[in-house]
């Protein structure tokens, strides 16, 4: 029986640490990161699809990243996405729907957008 508490004990033990190393890895992973990640869009014309803006978006933000860089990296992202994708921005140039669907807001987020505002959770 003592033996049995002390296995679940260290087993516990064991979990904690795991989890605090794998914040810990993360936490350097978007401090390393920081730089490039919000360059490459712009610098290296390298279009992430929404996915990938998005989990990276949730890891800076678990990190105490400012809301605005994040909102930066996901309208350069989304101005590579097509009509509806989820961070689409719609400039009017692109197909008559979404010229048409977006009619009156210029430079703002398009169709997928207002499908993720929707989405349960929302917007993030």
């Amino acid at each position: 029986m003592r033996n049995a508490r002390r296995v679940k004990a260290f087993r516990r033990r064991q979990e904690s640490a795991l989890r605090a190393h794998k914040a810990a890895v993360a936490e350097e992973f978007t401090k390393v990161w920081d730089d490039l990640l919000f360059s490459l869009p712009g610098d290296y014309d390298c279009l992430m699809t929404c996915s990938e803006v998005e989990a990276a978006a949730a890891l800076w933000r678990l990190f105490g990243c400012p809301e605005g860089s994040i909102a930066e990296l996901i309208e350069g992202h989304g101005v590579g996405d097509e009509p509806g994708e989820m961070h689409h921005v719609c400039d009017h140039r692109c197909d008559a729907d979404c010229a048409e669907e977006t009619a009156g807001t210029a430079g703002q987020q398009g169709a997928g957008h207002a499908a993720r505002a929707a989405a349960p959770g929302g917007l993030t």
